[in-house]
């Protein structure tokens, strides 16, 4: 496969920084565009630009083969508390990067989520099922889809969307519920239940989305929306009994008041990507969280 030169917004996040190191070990010349500066080495290129900028965003893209979107605002608590913003980085920043990406005929792979399902009533949840996001995040995630759609509707825009599970492992974010459990376990507190603790949720592990971003990029599969997560329908609950597992120790658990838009059930279906990419996850929820766990403890510091 011929060498490409491709675009990573969002590359200094949690995602974006992997994804970048692996596309640039696969013999790819990477540009990463965030908002925050980086010294790292995981790109050819770091650039400080801002997707609500226009023109930086032009700058940015000449020349380049694929353009893989990964910015954005994706704390839901922080949406929730930020809604203007979200809407503004989630939505006005997507479009601003279909349209460069129109400009300049680049084909676009756009970062989602399964949270646009939300309470859905389609389980497993496939890509053509009734979407019904709960929170702001969602929603602002469906509305970049619509308006990427849109540009392939309109302007023959070339894209793929990739609709994320909830993703863990090493150098994941900290207002992730993995982090927040598996720290607290390791320090011996209390975990916080919200709700009744039974609401489920698809989980992927980093390397298995990484290789499934590597596949579809690789496929030459173009204009497709595609689940990316594991097969296992996890509740909170049994996240407590794995993380009890590994720190080898009763662990008290805390009810709380349940979040507003919660989901209580979230099972995705993931036959088209397999089928279409041959890819499936390698990597049990068990077997992450226990990767994950070894990391979490060096960060800790235990």
């Amino acid at each position: 496969m011929r060498r490409l030169r491709i675009l990573v917004t969002g590359s200094n996040g949690f995602i974006g920084k992997i994804l970048c190191k692996k596309l640039k070990e696969r013999g790819n010349y990477v540009i990463g565009f965030d908002i925050i500066p980086s010294s790292s080495n995981h790109t050819n290129m770091n650039l400080v630009g801002n997707i609500l900028n226009l023109e930086s965003l032009l700058d940015a893209t000449k020349g380049v083969d694929t353009v893989f979107h990964l910015a954005a605002v994706a704390n839901l608590n922080y949406a929730r508390e930020h809604s203007i913003e979200t809407v503004e980085i989630n939505v006005t920043g997507t479009a601003n990067v279909a349209e460069v990406c129109r400009k300049y005929d680049i084909p676009l792979c756009y970062a989602s989520t399964c949270c646009v399902y939300g309470n859905t009533q389609t389980y497993p949840a496939h890509e053509e099922g009734l979407l019904r996001p709960t929170e702001i995040y969602g929603c602002t995630k469906l509305a970049g889809e619509y308006i990427i759609k849109g540009y392939h509707s309109l302007y023959g825009l070339k894209h793929n969307i990739m609709r994320y599970a909830t993703t863990y492992g090493a150098g994941m974010r900290k207002e992730l519920v993995v982090y927040i459990f598996l720290e607290k376990a390791i320090k011996g507190e209390a975990l916080p239940i919200h709700g009744t603790g039974k609401q489920t949720r698809d989980f992927i592990y980093i390397d298995d989305l990484i290789n499934a971003q590597i596949k579809l990029l690789e496929s030459g599969v173009m204009n497709e929306t595609f689940n990316f997560a594991g097969d296992e329908e996890i509740s909170v609950l049994e996240i407590t009994e794995i993380c009890q597992e590994l720190v080898d120790h009763k662990i008290p658990l805390v009810f709380v008041e349940d979040r507003p838009g919660q989901v209580m059930r979230e099972k995705i279906d993931i036959s088209k990507t397999c089928n279409l990419l041959g890819w499936k996850p390698q990597t049990s929820f068990k077997d992450g969280m226990k990767k994950t766990f070894e990391w979490i403890k060096t960060v800790v510091g235990k």
